[in-house]
């Protein structure tokens, strides 16, 4: 993703969309003198593989937050600080609170994370919702724009072990209890098991087919080599075939021997 289009469209995107989400909660017969201008902003990020949505009352009623598709990373929304949240006190008098720009982006990715350390470890005894973190799904903050190198590949980083434990507590289930496993599966899991490209009884890794240059039959996408229905093999690379194991190198045919030999 080049800078240009992060420093250009995808901020004036977010900027609106933001601005449209703290417009649903703030009443325009308030003194504009009560708003503080941004100090600067923070800005929302995802590396997630799907597409999720963060409801945040009173401060943002909706956020959408896009998978990061075919980019490495997406641009969500941006959040200013200081957060101006408008309010009523005791009296009925309309107010305006300043919020930390920063906890409310913690709030996005994780609202029971109550620290500003996106990569801490919660205690399960305070995780109230299951599905409520989403910076182990790839969702993250940052100070900067773009982000910096490292704050995607901690944010990648929690995304990978996330997935990781799902599937290894996937796969004891499949051997020790096949009915838990089919309860426990979700959407998650799946998008694991395809970004590692793992194959599960539960999941399998779409492949793109091609055509064998040799038969015409349908084969996996870079195929050195194939099983007829006869389960005799049809070789396209002799080189991986045969260093895979899966052919001798004396029954490579004379005719490929020489055109190799004539390459080197």
């Amino acid at each position: 993703m080049s800078e240009a289009r992060i420093e250009g469209e995808l901020p004036a995107v977010s900027k609106s969309m933001t601005a449209a989400e703290h417009g649903k909660f703030v009443d325009t017969t308030l003194d504009p003198n009560m708003f503080r201008k941004p100090d600067y902003y923070i800005y929302i990020y995802s590396v997630a593989d799907s597409d999720l949505t963060r409801e945040l009352p009173p401060q943002l009623s909706r956020v959408s937050i896009p998978g990061r598709g075919k980019e490495r990373y997406r641009l969500a929304t941006q959040i200013a600080h200081p957060f101006n949240q408008p309010d009523t006190d005791a009296n009925g008098k309309r107010i305006c609170y300043y919020l930390d720009g920063r906890r409310v982006a913690m709030d996005i990715c994780n609202p029971e994370n109550i620290s500003l350390n996106q990569d801490i470890t919660l205690d399960p005894k305070s995780v109230l919702s299951e599905g409520n973190n989403y910076s182990r799904k790839g969702v993250f903050w940052s100070m900067h724009n773009p982000p910096l190198e490292e704050e995607i590949k901690a944010a990648e980083g929690r995304k990978e072990n996330y997935y990781r434990t799902r599937l290894q507590r996937l796969r004891a289930l499949e051997v020790s209890d096949p009915r838990a496993l089919n309860e426990a599966l979700g959407k998650d899991d799946h998008l694991a098991a395809e970004y590692f490209g793992e194959e599960f009884t539960w999941h399998r890794v779409a492949q793109r087919k091609a055509e064998c240059p040799n038969c015409m039959a349908d084969i996996k996408q870079g195929a050195a080599f194939h099983f007829l229905p006869n389960n005799r093999i049809c070789v396209i690379d002799w080189e991986k075939a045969i260093s895979s194991g899966a052919v001798d190198a004396k029954d490579r045919p004379a005719a490929v021997v020489k055109k190799s030999v004539a390459r080197v």
